[in-house]
Parts: C-alpha cells; structure tokens; sequence
C-alpha cells in the first residue's frame, strides 16, 4: 500500500465527491425475515469467480428461541435443515457447483447446535453462512429453515440478480461484517484465505467503534502506473454527507483485488446510513461506484415528541400495519397518552424484546423508505400513500412482478404474487395514465376484490382515483378479527 501527502489526499478525495454526484450506482438489496414458526433474517452477497460461474452466498441469523431443544446430560441440542432454491422467471432452476466445481444436486444442509444445560436460550442466535457456485441470472430465491426436533418451520422468500463476471472496472456486493479474520475450519466457507462472519441484518449498536466490510474490485488494468484509488463516503437517510474518508492509493495485485476495511465511526444517533466505495483506475481513468445501507439501532427507551406534527407522523408510521381498532383509539388519546401508545405498538411487535434491535420496526422502516424512494406517486403524496407502497409496506416485497405495458385492457398494469403467502396476488392499474398504479384486485382475503377488473377497464371505472385510503381499504389498517 501507498500512501500520499494531505494535498493529494485532498485532490483525490474532492475529484472522487464530485464524480459520486454524477455516478449510477448499482442496486442493492436489504436483508429480509422470514415468515412462520421459526423467526431468522436472510442477507447474500455475489463474488465473481469464473466466466460462467458465480460464487454465491447466502447469510442467515438464526433466532432459537422458538426451536425445541433435546436434553443429554449436561447439554441441551437441536438439528435443523437449511434449504435454498433459486427459480428463474421460466422456472427453470439452475445447476449448483461446490467450490471445487462439482456439481451439487440439491441445496440443502444439515446443522447441529448445543449449549449447556443451564443456557437460557431465549436470547440466542445463530448465525450461518453457506456457500456454493451457480450461473449468472435473475432468479426468485426461497429459503427453508426446518427444526427437526419440533418440525417448526418458516419460509423467506426474496429476488435475487447474480451478475455475470465483468469486463470492465467493477466493484461485487458489499458484504458488511462483524468480524474479519484468517481462522480456517471446516466449517467457515473463505472468501481468498479469509474467513468473514456476516453482519445479516445491516444493524450496529452506537457503542461500536467501527464498520466492517469485505467486498471485491474486478476489471484493473495493467499499465504504468500500476495503482488504482479508492475512496469511502457515510450519508445518512436524507442524503447529507456524514464523513468523507481520506482516499488511498493502492498498487495493483492484478485483474481483481479482494479489500477488507475498518472504517471508524464517528458518533451516530440512530437511523439509517449508507456507505459508498468509489474506486478509480489510475491507469485509465475508469471509475466504479456500489453502495450498502446499515442502521445504528438504538439500545435505549426511545423518547418522543408530543407537537402535533410528530404525534401525526407517527400515526402516519404506523396506518398501514395496524389494526382500525388501534388506529381508531390512537386518535382519542392525549398527546402524552399517544406517545406511550406508539411505545408499546413497537415494543408489543419486537420478536426479540430481550435485546437492542427491534427487527420487525427495522423492516417496516426499511418497508417505508423504500416505497417512499421508488414507488411514483401524485402531487403531495408520497411513494408511501400509494396502494402499492400501502401493500409493500404491509406485505412485503412480492416473490414475482408480472409487469404488462398495455395489453389487453390498453393500460400499464402490474400483478404482484406473494408464493410465500398462499400465491396471493394483487393487480395494479395505471388507470389515469400518469404512472401511478392503483390496486384494482385482490385475493388476500380483506383486501379489494373485483374479479372482473378486466372488463371495468375497458368500459372506464367510475370509481374516484383521489378518494382517501379509509374509503377502499377498511381505514388503511388491518380489519380487526
């Protein structure tokens, strides 16, 4: 490694801020939960290895709490299957290798976890990486995790694009971590000799110093100079730079390079940050950016305003997930009274109350961010008011989007399928034409149902596109059962 004087640090650092202005940056993806008896979160991340193959990792943490437990002597274990199926949209599933390049018929393992007796294991968690080699494409991924003791079982489903090995500067997936080292064992997959243990759900404390990661450039060069610069950028959830890490010159290992780095921190509230890594080929100029989201969460009672703007912004947080009974009460309560409510919402749906993170509120934020970001929305709405960020945020990202541009109806229309969720399926319709899709068909029980949405579109829906929320779905909320 070489390092450069401030003024060139300096240089460096200004030139790489003002390409980050103009630079596409590549997709990410965040962590998700599953759904079922069993409660674990699931992250991956692709790494080129040769033309035609990728290796893939898939990163889980696992909840124990839920799993039955066998007692032997001084030792309590369990047994639990992981089960990995990727389907293309033809539903063709693609060959698997091992990392040795031999085929693997089928995705499956086999793990074995124990403690002592006196371990309470309400708190625990597992963590797993596993490891193979497949082509490049864009698949539906779904995971199985099967406790063989009390045959409990939850499913997570999530899009998945591997990308075929580059040819140009390229930087793979940020993989964020919790711990870098050399240990080898049989059962830690390493990534060129070095063994990284995955940070699944993205989530920090603010006590920790530090952020972690593992990632891999492709496509240097080789010319003079031998050298190429890579520089480190924190933003928070509105955009506004956090810190700028001084750039470094680094000198070509070859084609590809694999990096770890410990950025330090500087002192964070809780939110939402994102990282980006901008690395340039002084040989050629080339520059490639990639960016990956974490969340410092925060360890303490959170304290909340009581103005008006805040009391309806929570409210606002919490119409698409909550009940009418509970929306209704929210509404007849006094400001102090309203704060407390939104507590223990949250606190009520935190699946591990016994420690920091609340994963559920993680998600939905994630949810709402999301929809808010991407989903096209009318004047004075956000992506959040939307019917597909109602359904987003509700229910998650859908395992397939069939999207149709005209067609028969001659209106742009989506139609999104939960197989997670007993295939449910929900048509959206551009019916006014300005790139908003309205739910115009549901079969999740509760939820608008029209079975003749085809033919309502030819002849013209009378309906009001501009009626509140309340009018077509029961308040926003879940219907009381």
């Amino acid at each position: 490694m070489k390092t450069f004087y401030f003024k060139t640090y300096t240089r460096i650092s200004f030139f790489l801020f003002q390409i980050l202005l103009c630079l596409p940056i590549f997709a990410q993806h965040a962590p998700i939960s599953s759904s079922g008896d069993l409660l674990f979160w699931a992250d991956y991340a692709s790494f080129a290895r040769t033309d035609s193959l990728v290796y893939q990792e898939i990163y889980l943490q696992i909840y124990c709490r839920d799993f039955g437990f066998e007692e032997q002597n001084t030792i309590q274990h369990t047994r639990y299957r992981i089960q990995v199926t990727l389907q293309d949209t033809q539903g063709n599933i693609p060959r698997y290798y091992d990392e040795n390049g031999i085929v693997i018929k089928k995705l499956q393992w086999e793990k074995y976890l124990q403690a002592d007796i006196d371990t309470d294991m309400l708190d625990q968690v597992a963590v797993e990486t596993i490891a193979f080699q497949t082509q490049p494409g864009t698949y539906t991924m779904q995971l199985v995790l099967q406790d063989l003791i009390s045959k409990k079982s939850a499913t997570c489903t999530l899009p998945i694009s591997i990308p075929h090995t580059p040819k140009k500067l390229t930087l793979s997936d940020i993989q964020l971590a919790r711990r870098i080292d050399t240990l080898s064992t049989a059962n830690r997959p390493l990534k060129n000799g070095l063994w990284v243990f995955p940070n699944v759900t993205h989530a920090l404390s603010p006590k920790e110093p530090s952020l972690q990661v593992y990632f891999e450039i492709y496509g240097l060069t080789k010319g003079n100079k031998h050298a190429f610069d890579l520089a480190y950028a924190l933003h928070d959830a509105q955009n506004q730079p956090v810190k700028m890490y001084t750039s470094t010159r680094y000198k070509k290992p070859g084609a590809t390079c694999a990096k770890t780095e410990v950025l330090a921190l500087p002192e964070l509230i809780p939110g939402s940050y994102t990282l980006t890594i901008t690395v340039r080929d002084v040989d050629t100029g080339n520059i490639t950016t990639r960016k990956k989201t974490f969340t410092i969460s925060n360890p303490t009672q959170p304290s909340l305003s009581t103005d008006p703007i805040s009391l309806d912004r929570y409210y606002d947080h919490i119409r698409h997930i909550a009940k009418k009974s509970e929306l209704d009460t929210y509404k007849t309560l006094s400001p102090d009274e309203k704060v407390a409510y939104i507590l223990k919402f949250w606190k009520d749906r935190d699946p591990t109350p016994n420690t920091p993170e609340n994963e559920f509120a993680v998600e939905h934020f994630r949810r709402l961010n999301h929809t808010d970001q991407n989903f096209a929305s009318r004047p004075k709405q956000k992506g959040s008011d939307t019917d597909k960020g109602r359904v987003y945020i509700r229910y998650g990202p859908p395992s397939d989007i069939e999207r149709n541009h005209f067609g028969a109806i001659g209106k742009d229309h989506e139609i999104w399928t939960y197989e997670h969720l007993n295939y449910y399926q929900f048509i959206f319709v551009d019916r006014l034409g300005d790139g908003v899709l309205e739910l115009v068909h549901a079969t999740m029980p509760g939820e608008r149902f029209n079975p003749h949405w085809q033919e309502d579109q030819i002849i013209g829906d009378p309906s009001n596109p501009m009626a509140p929320p309340s009018d077509a779905f029961q308040g926003g909320g879940q219907t009381d059962p």
